[in-house]
């Protein structure tokens, strides 16, 4: 299981895959329909993963995160969105069964 949360100082000392989430706003007349593409951080890394694509739909990327999570036995995920335009509540919980703890209050 999955801790997932905005706020770092309440996952104390684990350690945690960052989940960058970023707005892409194409230059095109309909240019207010943007859209979320995220990306992941593993630990003690500067930048993403390599192999990793940053223009994936953030649902997909947030799997892709929480996979490599999983398989690295790590226990938490903090989400890295500063404009907070994203309702991380209504998609991970839906998107995945197996987030034992959402903290989207921060």
């Amino acid at each position: 299981m999955i801790r997932v949360t905005r706020d770092r100082a309440k996952l104390g000392d684990v350690d945690f895959v960052t989940f960058n989430v970023w707005e892409y706003c194409p230059n095109f007349p309909n240019k207010d329909k943007a859209s979320f593409c995220g990306y992941y951080v593993l630990p003690d890394a500067v930048v993403m993963e390599a192999g990793q694509n940053p223009w994936l739909p953030v649902e997909q990327a947030f799997e892709a995160a929480r996979l490599v999570a999983l398989k690295k036995d790590i226990s938490a995920i903090l989400i890295d969105d500063p404009k907070q335009k994203l309702d991380v509540g209504s998609w991970v919980q839906v998107q995945n069964r197996l987030i034992d703890y959402l903290d989207d209050h921060s």
